[in-house]
């Protein structure tokens, strides 16, 4: 089989001069791309070439970080989901007539035919998974195929971690691990469509819903499924969770909209849930902030903070250290970041953090290391360290003192969770000029574990508290 092995020159990776750091432009702008997924620093995604009158001709690009070069590894129809990568080897489908497509594999060198036939491929480690002809599903797993009937028509989109293929099989989730099938206990919420799926470590979060915006998240430790998320789940783009990161082993990160705010690109919250308890890392009532997908790549979670009164640039990159629960904001290319990157998924793998900017009618991929990026500082009246802060002695009874440097001029938002996510507490433009300090009554808090979050707009302070009435 012919293959295409076109290496595209250096120039075509441009590092953006006015940046803080090194933020490398991935393609060239090109006439249109379908999407991409990123592993670690290599960077897979479609793109076509038109020609007046001509039929457009999908391109499958790699982008390998190690060597800083672009090739072109094959032709392929690759809408939405239908190509994935894994420490630099890629499944993709090529569509050579009307009849099942072809799934190609490259193994870092070259392309090859993998199967004749085949829709969704997924690729982890040495597995490989997608749905064939026949109503099945084929695992390719310790070097030799395994599969297992579907019923629910064909699974468009599937997701694979190591051995385990989760697809939606019409009214059910169902996991097949190359030897046997698990049903997941779905919802209560009948007649609900399966929107999007993803799973790591046999756990798999999914989505339901009657709309995009109209949606509940859960999570499937295994055993049972809880719902997580309080108001309703945020899901601005197609694809969400199967294209960036939102699970790994038993953490989830995801979006809120809370119902009182009506703002259709703000008015988002940033949460976490850790297997146990969830966390409130960010919120925004303004109406000209806005917060887009959650990742998350080991023990960091990433999400990017536009602010749309300083256009055309983010404000910043939001960055939570899950090890020592602190939050960072980075300082991120404002130049190569528009209003519009609100409207397709970031990547974020290791390191490495991928976005698209639709500038001039052009599209095209960025990405920085994030161990590059400088850290907004926090100049003026609201500059705080977060080792002046003092919350009372836990457990906490009645009630909870909340101590800083007398006479520093700073205002704050404190909230107050519950381990459900709830929201027990909050009020705003606390000061803490005069005194330095500030009792809360907690009184009619039932006994447990709480969350406190206080926030200037710039940093977010968290601490766990054990209330003990």
């Amino acid at each position: 089989m012919k293959k295409f092995t076109f290496v595209f020159a250096l120039f075509y990776l441009m590092v953006i001069a006015d940046c803080k750091s090194q933020v490398i432009k991935i393609t060239n702008d090109p006439n249109f791309f379908d999407n991409f997924k990123i592993s670690q620093n290599d960077v897979v995604w479609s793109e076509s070439t038109t020609e007046i009158g001509v039929p457009p001709v999908h391109h499958v690009m790699l982008y390998k970080g190690s060597t800083g070069v672009t090739t072109d590894i094959g032709e392929g129809r690759t809408v939405m989901n239908n190509f994935d990568i894994d420490n630099g080897k890629v499944v993709y489908m090529k569509v050579s007539s009307y009849s099942y497509p072809n799934i190609m594999y490259y193994d870092g060198s070259s392309t090859s035919l993998f199967e004749p036939e085949g829709y969704s491929p997924a690729i982890s480690g040495d597995n490989i998974a997608f749905f064939a002809p026949g109503g099945n599903i084929k695992l390719f797993t310790n070097g030799s195929f395994v599969s297992t009937p579907t019923s629910g028509g064909t699974p468009w989109t599937i997701d694979l971690d190591q051995n385990n293929v989760v697809w939606d099989d019409g009214a059910d989730l169902k996991i097949f691990d190359g030897s046997a099938v698990i049903t997941i206990p779905l919802s209560n919420d009948a007649g609900l469509e399966i929107k999007y799926f993803q799973i790591s470590d046999n756990k798999v979060i999914f989505v339901k819903g009657s709309s995009s915006e109209n949606v509940n998240l859960y999570f499937y430790d295994g055993t049972t499924t809880i719902q997580l998320n309080t108001n309703r789940i945020a899901i601005p783009q197609s694809g969400y969770f199967n294209a960036s990161t939102v699970l790994e082993g038993n953490k989830v990160v995801w979006l809120e909209k809370p119902e009182n705010i009506n703002h259709a690109g703000s008015g988002y919250e940033v949460w976490y849930f850790d297997g146990d308890t969830k966390h409130l890392l960010e919120s925004s009532d303004n109406s000209n902030i806005y917060f887009c997908t959650p990742s998350i790549s080991g023990n960091t979670i990433v999400w990017l903070r536009y602010n749309e009164s300083s256009y055309p640039g983010f404000s910043s990159l939001g960055v939570y250290d899950i090890s020592t629960e602190k939050i960072k904001y980075l300082d991120i290319c404002p130049n190569c970041i528009s209003i519009n990157t609100m409207y397709y998924v970031p990547r974020f793998s290791g390191n490495y953090f991928a976005w698209v900017t639709l500038v001039n009618s052009l599209q095209n991929i960025y990405m920085a290391d994030i161990t590059t990026l400088s850290e907004v500082s926090n100049s003026g009246v609201n500059e705080f360290d977060e080792n002046d802060i003092t919350i009372s002695q836990n457990p906490i009874q009645d009630k909870l003192e909340i101590k800083m440097p007398a006479g520093k001029n700073i205002d704050f938002d404190i909230q107050i969770i519950n381990t459900s996510g709830q929201r027990v507490y909050r009020e705003e433009n606390l000061s803490f000029f005069e005194s330095g300090f500030k009792l809360i009554d907690v009184s009619f808090l039932k006994n447990g574990l709480y969350i406190v979050n206080l926030s200037n707009g710039k940093r977010i302070y968290t601490k766990k508290i054990i209330v003990l009435n």
